[in-house]
């Protein structure tokens, strides 16, 4: 009897994370004995015979407010990373679309989709449960990534991306997470990095963890001979192509700002500069840009968002190098696909990424946040054709003997098969059926905060509410969310005067 997958994700072709779970879904479908089923929180463009659509519900007006006010508007100055308390939303009948005969869960990343008592639902269905985790959010109590912060490792008390935090909302949502997370929850991470961060953290330092890395789909993210891929681009085969690029530029954690520090210090080596001069070095850009004009001294090409995965493999091809100047990252795609098409990735030594590049052998690697030693890197790269082909050789080679959808498969089927035997075994020493754990209510300080708002919040906020997700409004909606939107900002002056 083939084993029943059920991929939960928030989205299947969005983001990095929603992408690694359909490569891995796609890989497994590839797999005898496998039988996989995906929970979305909206259709997408991928849907299949065995995707389930699980719509997802604002829990109501006051819990927005909150989250609103108090943390999106509430950002410090150290990340814009994303942010979710996982209290606002959540998916109906989650535990409906889990296919539970001979079968397992895997979630992924599922913000803005399961909220922290769906977990605990999925954990009452008694079979085995593991959670691929794409950042630190899981973990945390609310930030995605920490921006060098180690409160997650104790209790997240006084979060230091908010600028106010009074009411201990990151703190009290971890504490409501230790309540309701199963406690057979099986943690999988694609770095050892994030591996040892998850083993560090108050919430999963019992949880037995494994690393297994995405895959790349390397009959899609493959080499082309370079000036064929430049050409492919309308570029230039005797132009050397630095490339840069993420779904979302925008997020400090990307290292935007420390690629333009390194395109500046290019342009100040006097020898450099003059190549830079006559047009013979290009920096590619694609992704979602604030400006469409990158402010640096040197030709450049913006080719905007980009989600053909055809199109991204001749971006990755046509490069020469890529740069990557994160500031945290767990195991990116980016690096993968760029190595795949046998481009070598610069980046600095952070996170999940010196698992994969070993420096000057596959790739190059610099110490954190040094742009001066990176610029170093790029121009004795660009002044050693050998180097060049040796490292884009071994690149290709390092994918495909350790990343591929294959290796990636094998190692999740080997998973699924040891938790399930685990299980059985689990299920002969009952002599009863299990019993179904109550899920608890949210901590007694988040729900104070909560009826504090409620009873401040007037009623025609929750009116707003009601009509804006209610299927049947008439055509004269908008006139009517004008209306409520006055009313609205008004509720949120009065709210701001309490909190």
């Amino acid at each position: 009897m083939s084993m029943n997958v059920n991929i939960i994700s928030s989205t299947l072709d969005k983001g990095g994370a929603g992408i690694a779970a359909l490569r891995l879904k796609n890989a497994l479908d590839n797999v005898p004995g496998l039988q996989t089923h995906t929970i979305v929180s909206r259709e997408n463009k991928h849907k299949g015979n065995s995707e389930s659509y699980i719509p997802k519900i604002e829990r109501s007006a006051t819990w927005r407010l909150i989250f609103t006010e108090y943390i999106k508007k509430n950002r410090s100055k150290l990340s814009n990373t994303f942010f979710d308390i996982s209290l606002h939303i959540e998916a109906t009948n989650i535990k409906k679309g889990i296919t539970v005969q001979n079968g397992i869960i895997n979630i992924h990343w599922v913000a803005n989709f399961l909220s922290i008592k769906n977990i605990g639902e999925l954990g009452n269905l008694n079979i085995p449960m593991i959670w691929t985790l794409h950042d630190e959010g899981p973990y945390t109590g609310g930030c995605h990534y920490t921006a060098g912060c180690t409160k997650f490792i104790e209790e997240c008390y006084s979060c230091p991306q908010l600028k106010v935090d009074d009411h201990y909302i990151p703190h009290n949502v971890l504490k409501y997470k230790k309540l309701v997370f199963p406690e057979n929850l099986h943690i999988v991470t694609p770095s050892e990095w994030l591996s040892k961060r998850a083993a560090l953290s108050t919430l999963f330092k019992n949880n037995k963890i494994t690393t297994i890395p995405n895959g790349i789909d390397t009959e899609i993210f493959k080499p082309i001979k370079k000036a064929d891929a430049k050409k492919m681009l309308n570029i230039s085969p005797n132009t050397f192509v630095l490339a840069f690029g993420a779904v979302n530029v925008n997020s400090s954690r990307k290292g935007y700002q420390h690629l333009i520090n390194v395109m500046n210090r290019l342009n100040n080596d006097t020898v450099f500069n003059k190549v830079i001069k006559k047009n013979k070095i290009m920096l590619l850009t694609f992704g979602k840009f604030n400006k469409n004009n990158i402010p640096i001294d040197m030709e450049t090409c913006n080719l905007g968002l980009v989600d053909d995965e055809s199109q991204i493999s001749k971006i990755f091809a046509s490069a020469d190098l890529f740069i990557m100047p994160s500031l945290e990252d767990n195991l990116p795609n980016t690096m993968l696909e760029s190595m795949a098409s046998g481009t070598p990735v610069l980046s600095f030594r952070i996170g999940g990424i010196p698992d994969v590049i070993k420096h000057n052998h596959n790739g190059l690697l610099v110490k954190p946040f040094d742009t001066t030693q990176m610029a170093t890197e790029i121009i004795d790269y660009f002044n050693d054709k050998k180097k060049q082909q040796r490292l884009g050789k071994a690149a290709i080679d390092t994918i495909r003997s350790n990343y591929t959808l294959a290796h990636q498969a094998k190692r999740y089927k080997a998973l699924f098969s040891k938790l399930t035997e685990e299980n059985k075994l689990k299920e002969k020493g009952q002599s009863c059926d299990s019993i179904q754990r109550e899920i608890p209510s949210i901590p007694r300080e988040l729900n104070s905060l909560y009826l504090k708002v409620r009873k401040k919040v007037p009623l025609l906020v929750k009116i707003k509410h009601k009509i804006k997700y209610h299927e049947s409004i008439s055509k004269d909606r908008f006139k009517i969310y004008k209306l409520l939107d006055i009313i609205f900002q008004y509720c949120r002056k009065v709210y701001r005067q309490f909190i």
